[in-house]
């Protein structure tokens, strides 16, 4: 039997306990890193160089440097896998899917922590086996497959539990992802009552960050849902966590926490508070630039500086709030465009530099040549000439490839044209089909004798629209303005003509207001899965009108938008419901159905937001009602085609240089 030698015993003992030093000791980032890469030229024993090689790639994980941790996590894997170190390559495992998990790259994520989990059962090592299953849970969390994702953190759970662990940070935040998994379930009471549960536990441990983020999400559950909205628990679970994030400088969830206090204070009336902390939120995410705040608060202080009359800045804001919009979309959707274009330029540059290259080989090729010419004289004068026809070859070559490589870039710019006009054909077309969905001139000429419609989409397509049909003696007809406008608001304005259909076709639904029950049934119903974390808050503002023009009466329901009634150049206003057709906290509430008796004679006009909201005139401020009001006053004496231009003319006329901000529809009827 051979013995170990005391000296070779001594090290190994002195690298292990050196190795557990650094894992568990708050060292510089600096000098841990290099202590580790001077233990790693010094060990010979495989175990322990797994050990290291998986510290420096945890470190490197926790300093966001991806690539050096995923780079000392596959050394780490491959020694162990020599070594058939079976915990060393579990822990490498875990450390390459975490990687993978931050950097989004879920299939990856999964397949590297479910092989950590296989191994941890091999060895059996329970604590291993609950701190995978854990991280098992979080890349189905990262998916929304949040079914999943509770299944492996209840089995997590019940590990530490049979462990004794409770006391430990890896229990309580399982126990947090678990509360948020059931939120993204939208099983909002099991997620408040584990959210709670977990901030004792973090309490208990002195952990502020997680304090702080377990106090951000209760607040968040009181704030947004229906269940527990309760804005006044919300504020206290906010102030709560507020000085505990400023004492850690988490400068994403400031901005967020401030967000959310002055969305709660708005809708509290409380406008000048509601303007200070979100003002805060949108100074903390402009100095930090987090665009998806700037864009939120952007927004929220365009309608808090409404609320509070000053129109002046509500127009800055909502400048800023449109410019950081459109600049999304058109990343998103010139992202291919922009890549292709880029990769052209970047070839140009190097087909240009390549060609110069060449041109300076040959000539220098060319001089050399010459000088051993004389050099060497007459004898070398065939192999000269051999060298100047190879060199010409090789020229020929290089510049067959140059051509080609032109080609290729001359095609690239005409794939880029060709999709740039397929995208364009097919929004075009998408107008057509939108159009033969909307109410036909035939319908509207057979069933009004005497009526005008203005429509001037903002976009190619709109997401206002205006429907009609006729069932028995009533007719039936709607203004519409459907969330968005261009190309999401016109898959809106077609998913809501879809359920007016099926209302009034299909369900012979008659009541106007079981007509929008009906449609927001279904949209809320459609909408809920539609991947945000809210939930499918998508929906319409709209009139629908119900005429009996032989008994001269009017049916309306109403949600947000009122219209008017000229009736001896006298204007009512015919209210409507405070709530959309759409998922709200009103959603459980039926709409409201109203009877107006008509006379002859009398003007009906039913209208979107778009012409009143228009900003234009000299100080650059909305339309706004009151002068809308009074020009239909002054016109409606005209004949009803007449009025068209000249409610068009007064748009133009006020929106001046201004871009159109919103879809317009107005429709005039005279009875």
């Amino acid at each position: 039997m051979q013995f170990c030698h005391p000296v070779s015993l001594l090290k190994g003992i002195r690298l292990f306990l050196l190795v557990f030093f650094l894992s568990f000791q708050s060292w510089g980032k600096d000098r841990q890193l290099d202590s580790l890469q001077l233990l790693l030229k010094k060990t010979t024993v495989d175990s322990n160089k797994s050990n290291i090689l998986n510290q420096l790639s945890r470190t490197y994980y926790l300093n966001s440097d991806y690539e050096k941790a995923k780079e000392y996590g596959l050394q780490a894997k491959a020694v162990s896998e020599k070594a058939g170190f079976r915990r060393g390559l579990a822990l490498a495992d875990k450390n390459i899917g975490n990687v993978y998990l931050d950097q989004n790259d879920y299939p990856h994520a999964l397949e590297f922590q479910l092989n950590a989990l296989q191994v941890w059962k091999e060895i059996n090592d329970r604590w291993g086996i609950a701190n995978s299953t854990t991280n098992v849970g979080n890349v189905y969390s990262a998916l929304s497959d949040y079914k999943k994702a509770i299944e492996f953190y209840l089995q997590a759970q019940k590990i530490y539990e049979e462990l004794h662990k409770t006391n430990t940070v890896q229990y309580v935040n399982t126990l947090y992802n678990l509360a948020t998994a059931y939120k993204g379930m939208e099983n909002y009471k099991q997620a408040l009552e584990v959210y709670q549960r977990s901030l004792e536990l973090y309490q208990k441990l002195g952990d502020e960050g997680g304090v702080s983020i377990a106090l951000l999400e209760i607040g968040s559950i009181f704030k947004d849902s229906h269940l527990f909205e309760d804005f006044s628990k919300a504020l206290k679970y906010y102030f709560q966590a507020l000085p505990l994030f400023e004492k850690a400088n988490d400068v994403n969830n400031l901005a967020l926490l401030y967000f959310n206090i002055g969305a709660i204070y708005r809708a509290q009336e409380n406008y000048q508070k509601a303007k200070l902390y979100t003002e805060k939120s949108l100074r903390i995410a402009q100095d930090n630039g987090l665009l998806k705040h700037i864009f939120e608060a952007e927004s929220l202080l365009n309608v808090i500086y409404e609320d509070l009359h000053d129109y002046r800045k509500a127009l800055m804001h909502y400048k800023n709030f449109v410019q950081l919009k459109d600049s999304t979309l058109n990343e998103e959707s010139m992202k291919q465009v922009s890549g292709l274009e880029f990769k052209i330029k970047e070839n140009e540059i190097r087909l240009e530099h390549q060609k110069e290259q060449i041109r300076a080989e040959a000539e220098l090729r060319h001089q050399k040549t010459i000088r051993y010419a004389f050099t060497i004289g007459f004898g070398l004068v065939l192999i000269l000439a051999f060298v100047i026809l190879w060199s010409l070859r090789q020229t020929r070559i290089k510049n067959k490839i140059i051509e080609q490589q032109k080609a290729e870039v001359e095609t690239q710019h005409q794939l880029i044209e060709h999709k740039q006009k397929e995208i364009l054909d097919s929004i075009t077309y998408a107008r057509r089909i939108q159009h033969a969905l909307l109410a036909s001139e035939n319908l509207l000429n057979e069933n009004l004798s005497d009526y005008f419609v203005l429509f001037k989409p903002k976009d190619i397509v709109s997401g206002d629209f205006y429907w009609a049909s006729r069932h028995n003696e009533l007719f039936y007809i709607i203004a519409a303005d459907s969330t968005g406008h261009g190309v999401p608001g016109a898959f809106m304005s077609l998913l809501n003509i879809s359920f007016l259909n099926d209302a009034l076709a299909e369900k012979q639904i008659k009541e106007p207001n079981q007509i929008l029950n009906h449609v927001r049934e279904n949209l809320i119903r459609s909408l809920k899965d539609d991947g945000s974390a809210e939930g499918g808050q998508d929906g319409m503002d709209c009139v629908l009108c119900s005429f009996d023009f032989s008994g001269l009466t009017l049916d309306y329901a109403a949600a947000n938008n009122s219209f008017y009634i000229l009736r001896n150049r006298e204007l009512i206003v015919c209210k409507a419901d405070k709530m959309p057709v759409g998922k709200s906290p009103k959603d459980g509430v039926s709409f409201e159905v109203r009877r107006v008796d008509l006379q002859k004679g009398d003007i009906v006009y039913i209208f979107t937001d778009g012409l009143p909201d228009q900003f234009g005139g000299p100080k650059g401020k909305k339309l706004k009602y009151k002068p809308f009001e009074e020009k239909l006053i002054e016109i409606c004496g005209l004949p009803m085609p007449e009025q068209k231009p000249l409610l068009d003319k007064m748009f133009e006329d006020w929106r001046g240089e201004y871009e159109q901000v919103d879809d317009v529809l107005v429709i005039g009827v005279k009875i």
